[in-house]
């Protein structure tokens, strides 16, 4: 949950308590829970995001690298999963199945645990915070981006909170920038104050070539933002 939307709630409903909660369906469907009471406004979050919190009672959550390592708490890794409320795979895909559901070798249990492609760590507060996707990371002129960065820099402006950010691939797949999509109208003006102003906050390499604006964010069948679909437009 970004942390303008909470803080928003927070005046608009200030008796009422705000809660951070995370998991997949696989995870039917939360697993972790994080309270936020929004007393120090000092307090810095990832990707100005809330924290995730900590897991249920009777659940795992482990932080793992590439080689399937636990990583250190601060460091950041793939959260991985296990617990009663974990499904035991895909119907009628064990292929999927096989790669998202696992056992480690550090896991002396030999429990079945599932990988769930989102980056995070263990802030000095003890509370998970997601970092983004593994699959959402993009290189532009060498240099590597979450796109949720881009995302959490432009959330501090009123005319870019909420914008949806896609990268932009030339005809050999390679990554040539990015383009930002708003359902707010903006000036030439606008754009050229938000950008200067962003610097605080992201490197000018990584602010999206274009800001467009659309009417209505395309939605897929799941219900979330269809980014493949932008992803069409901002190439077109």
């Amino acid at each position: 949950m970004p942390r303008y939307l909470a803080d928003a709630w927070k005046i608009a409903a200030p008796n009422s308590s705000i809660e951070n909660l995370y998991g997949p369906t696989e995870a039917t469907i939360w697993l972790t829970r994080y309270v936020y009471e929004g007393q120090d406004d000092t307090e810095q979050f990832i990707n100005n995001n809330l924290p995730i919190g900590a897991p249920f009672e009777d659940h795992d959550v482990k932080l793992i690298d590439a080689d399937d390592n636990i990583v250190e708490d601060s460091n950041r890794g793939e959260i991985v999963y296990r617990g009663p409320q974990i499904t035991l795979g895909y119907l009628n895909d064990q292929e999927k199945t096989d790669a998202a559901f696992t056992k480690f070798k550090w896991d002396s249990k030999r429990s079945i645990w599932y990988k769930s492609g989102d980056l995070g760590f263990i802030n000095t507060n003890g509370d998970i915070e997601c970092a983004g996707r593994k699959d959402s990371q993009i290189k532009i002129a060498g240099r590597r981006v979450e796109i949720g960065e881009i995302e959490a820099a432009l959330s501090y402006f009123d005319g870019t909170r909420g914008a949806v950010v896609v990268p932009l691939q030339n005809e050999s797949q390679v990554v040539t920038g990015c383009v930002a999509f708003v359902v707010t109208n903006l000036s030439i003006a606008d754009i050229s104050e938000i950008r200067k102003d962003s610097e605080k906050y992201l490197d000018r390499i990584f602010f999206p070539k274009k800001i467009i604006t659309i009417e209505s964010f395309p939605l897929a069948q799941s219900g979330k933002i269809d980014r493949k679909a932008l992803a069409v437009i901002a190439n077109e």
